[in-house]
């Protein structure tokens, strides 16, 4: 089975490619992105991620890249054809909305944590409150009516202090 039977004709893949011999290209091997083009039903590599003209067809796998340029360009053009890739991955504008609501959401969770702790607090304080008034109640040998009229009173005793 060759390479090319082996790859899949809905993706695109960095290839090694070689440059056309013209006495002003650098005798280097660059990058291209090497498709599927099913109106010719064949694999096909274009322009050098750098820009220069190439030979049409990749190079045999592992060959190792020499332009400077085009290995420049890789980290970006891989991102670009990895499934799943968006193209406002790369906006400078979404990316920084999406920074800001991550922010935003940030601070939104500190809040409520703030809050979260407060109302901690204030229930940790009414147990004790709750827990404080049984034992008097119990020491007193109350009955279950002034356990109920305590317990309400011991409840409502912040409310009090904050009218």
């Amino acid at each position: 089975m060759t390479e090319t039977t082996e790859l899949d004709p809905t993706r695109r893949y960095l290839r090694p490619v070689a440059r056309l011999p013209l006495p002003d290209q650098p005798d280097v091997v660059h990058l291209a992105v090497y498709e599927w083009l099913p109106m010719f039903e064949a694999w096909a590599t274009g322009m050098a991620l750098c820009g220069y003209s190439t030979r049409q067809g990749p190079l045999p796998e592992g060959t190792v890249v020499t332009c400077a340029r085009c290995l420049e360009w890789q980290p970006k053009c891989e991102r670009m054809l990895a499934p799943g890739y968006r193209p406002e991955d790369d906006d400078p504008d979404v990316l920084r909305r999406r920074a800001e609501a991550a922010e935003r959401l940030h601070q939104t969770h500190l809040e409520v944590e703030r809050r979260l702790a407060v109302e901690g607090l204030a229930a940790a304080a009414a147990i004790e409150r709750v827990r404080n008034v049984l034992d008097e109640l119990k020491a007193q040998g109350a009955t279950g009516m002034q356990f109920y009229t305590g317990v309400l009173a011991a409840l409502d005793e912040p409310k009090r202090r904050t009218r």
